[in-house]
Formats: C-alpha cells, sequence, structure tokens
C-alpha cells in the first residue's frame, strides 16, 4: 500500500489487496469469519460502477442534463482518476478529509431539504473532465420535513448524488474511488436524508443521511458527531430531528427580524 500524505489532514491511498482466506476449526471463531466476509461484501456493494469509456446518450437533451449533473464534480475532494486500466479487481483509491468531521450529526441548517423516503435504484458516471466519479441514486419521498422554498412533496421522486464509486475500464478491471467515512444509500432501504444543491443542478448532494431500520438508524457519515446517533431507536432518532428543525427554523426567524 502506498500511502502519500498532503496537506489539512488529506491521504490518498492506492490499494492491490488480494483477500487471505483463515480457516479455524471451532465453529463459533467460523461463524465469525462469515459474518465478516458478508459486511465486507455488503461495504463494496454500495458503489455503483461507471463505464471509463461509456457511449454518450443519443438524446441531445439527456446529454445536456447529464452535463449539468456531471459539473458538480468536475471538482472535487477526492484524487483524479487514473487513467490506466488497474491490474486487478482490489485496486482501491481513497481520501480521508477533515470537512467530515465538522459537519454536524444533524446538519439541519446546511442543509435545503431534510426528506424520508426509499432509495429505487442507482447509477455511477464520471465528471464532464472524466477526472472524478460520483454515484447517483433515485429516490422516493414519503415525507418532507423541510424544504425551504424548494416545490417537492411526498411520492415525488428525486435523483441525489455523492461522490465515489466504481470506475470500470476497457479490460473489465475496476478500480474504487470513495471519501473515508462517506457510505453510500442502499437499493430498497429507508433512509432519512439530508441534501444541498448549491449549483443548482438537476440533482441534490447528499449532506448526510441515517438509514431507518428496526434494529437502529445506521449513519451514512462516519463522523464522531454521526456516530452519536447510530443504533438509536427511530422514534426517539425523529424526535430529535424535529427539535433539531424546529430549533433551526426558529433561529432563521430570529435572524430574518
Amino acid at each position: 500500500m502506498l500511502i502519500n500524505k498532503k496537506p489539512l489532514l488529506v491521504v490518498v491511498a492506492i490499494a492491490s489487496m488480494a483477500p487471505v482466506l483463515v480457516s479455524f476449526h471451532t465453529r463459533g471463531q467460523q461463524k465469525d469469519i462469515s459474518e465478516q466476509e458478508r459486511q465486507k461484501r455488503e461495504f463494496y456493494s454500495q458503489y455503483p460502477t461507471a463505464l471509463y469509456n461509456a457511449p454518450e446518450n443519443s438524446s441531445p437533451e439527456r446529454r445536456a442534463e447529464r452535463s449539468l449533473k456531471s459539473k458538480r464534480y468536475d471538482k472535487g475532494r477526492m484524487p483524479e482518476i487514473i487513467s490506466q486500466a488497474p491490474v486487478d479487481d482490489t485496486e482501491e483509491v481513497f481520501t480521508i478529509t477533515e470537512d467530515l468531521e465538522l459537519t454536524p450529526g444533524l446538519p439541519v441548517n446546511e442543509s435545503e431539504l431534510v426528506v424520508i423516503g426509499e432509495i429505487l435504484d442507482a447509477n455511477a458516471y464520471l465528471s464532464n473532465n472524466k477526472k472524478r466519479v460520483y454515484s447517483e441514486f433515485s429516490f422516493r419521498i414519503s415525507d418532507v420535513l423541510k424544504k425551504n422554498d424548494i416545490s417537492v412533496s411526498k411520492g415525488e421522486s428525486l435523483c441525489v448524488d455523492r461522490e465515489g464509486g466504481y470506475v470500470q475500464f476497457e479490460n473489465g478491471r475496476k478500480r474504487l474511488h470513495s471519501i473515508g467515512g462517506l457510505l453510500m444509500p442502499l437499493v430498497g432501504r429507508r433512509y432519512v436524508l439530508f441534501l444541498k444543491n448549491k449549483e443548482k443542478t438537476p440533482n441534490y448532494e447528499i449532506v448526510s443521511g441515517y438509514e431507518l431500520k428496526a434494529d437502529g438508524v445506521k449513519n451514512l457519515n462516519g463522523s464522531e458527531k454521526s456516530r452519536a446517533y447510530a443504533g438509536m431507536d427511530e422514534m426517539t432518532f425523529m424526535k430529535l430531528l424535529y427539535k433539531a428543525i424546529a430549533e433551526g427554523v426558529e433561529s432563521r426567524n430570529k435572524k430574518e427580524d
């Protein structure tokens, strides 16, 4: 593993990590290894794949729309995509950024939209300059908790995105590009998503999010502030979220007065 440290706590690593299989003789230990393998597979399955040399859409309107969506990631926090194809499918490029820890656990004031809903599908695309990859998700809204002056309602679908994803090359090999601590939502799961769109593109960017699970919420941001809510039951979590939204509205009204 080659690690190149950069200023502002940014770390870039290109890793070629062949899986190591270890055999244990006790049934309990073998069960633990199986659970580790399951978690590993789920972790890597969260990232959609973009083709490095994907053909352009034949529709001028679709090409223009994709260009607007991709423009957000012409510049980003991740290192530029390496055009050379990987030698195997275990290569990774990951970045650690300090701004993750600066994001509140419930980033209500940092978000233009706070919505609850389900992820319907997932795809990945390259930026216009092919220097970065981002994952895009279709999200069906079941409840709108905050929307400022944005016209959205229950039952509608949004396109949301987040930097990162696999890039597949002509030789069939893939390289994963990701930002440490930023997980992707999974298709078929329910989430509270905190969204922003300062560039006013057709997509909303995921600031943070939490999966709503029967055994407790799961954070999409790996910061210490977000981990404070991990495992919390949905009712308790939603009470805290509603309180944070109300306090944010009250604070904004005082500033306007």
